[in-house]
């Protein structure tokens, strides 16, 4: 919320206002938006004071407020601020430690947005770098354990001891293959490190037989994170490129 110190002075003027008004038992006679306009309605033919111990309470419910926001100090965001808080297309803008996220292959950055599987392309799964590989060595990212080999070879699945769970999935509709054109060199439960080779892809044997070998970079667990950005700042990537940071 902007202009945070400013609220906490209204909320003090206000709550000590209110008490002070509450300790002489004052009434109003009638209904409306608080300010200047519903004043009058709290003149009491019975009790001459209420008026005026009202007048008394709103200018101290002013002095109070204005008093506190001096002490505490004035801040507001500028254009500039507020941009830079929206922004996460740069990470030196983004605050918190930053987990860095290494390319598994050699190939060239595609935007995920002209992915031609929708789920993939609207990172449903979570924070997603896709590259179209031009080697078929898929190596990991960061030491990590092994939790996934799928049975159709298509996707691996890694952990990072800083607990970044990471999808690498193989090709567009490359389980219909049922594990032609890969080769696992891991295991489920295998310890890694970064560098290791995980998985021997045929790239050409993949195009050969119809389908986008693209290889995608998933952060399934993008939602423990403050933030997951792609870092990818050139088109050729190379095997241990940072391509995305998790804000932690």
């Amino acid at each position: 919320m902007k202009l945070k110190k400013p609220f906490i002075g209204a909320m003090t003027g206000g709550a000590i206002a209110g008490a002070v008004l509450n300790i002489f038992s004052v009434k109003s006679f009638s209904m409306g938006v608080p300010g200047l306009i519903v004043l009058p309605g709290y003149v009491d033919p019975n009790n001459g004071m209420n008026f005026p111990i009202t007048i008394m309470g709103s200018i101290l419910a002013i002095v109070v407020a204005f008093s506190v926001t001096w002490i505490i100090g004035f801040e507001d965001e500028t254009t500039d601020e507020v941009e830079k808080v929206d922004s996460s297309a740069n990470v030196e803008k983004t605050s918190g430690e930053q987990i860095k996220i290494a390319s598994p292959v050699n190939g060239q950055f595609v935007a995920v947005e002209n992915l031609s599987d929708e789920t993939f392309a609207q990172q449903i799964m979570g924070q997603t770098t896709a590259i179209q590989p031009s080697s078929n060595e898929i190596v990991v990212p960061f030491d990590a354990e092994v939790t996934l080999v799928a049975e159709t070879n298509h996707a691996i699945g890694v952990r990072s001891s800083e607990g970044i769970e990471l999808l690498i999935h193989l090709g567009i509709d490359t389980v219909e293959l049922k594990g032609e054109g890969f080769k696992p060199q891991v295991k489920q439960g295998d310890q890694v490190t970064q560098g290791d080779l995980l998985m021997e892809m045929v790239v050409e044997s993949i195009k050969e037989a119809g389908y986008d070998p693209v290889v995608l970079s998933i952060v399934t667990n993008t939602a423990d994170y403050l933030d997951v950005i792609s870092t990818a700042t050139e088109e050729d990537i190379v095997v241990g490129d940072n391509i995305a940071a998790a804000i932690n």
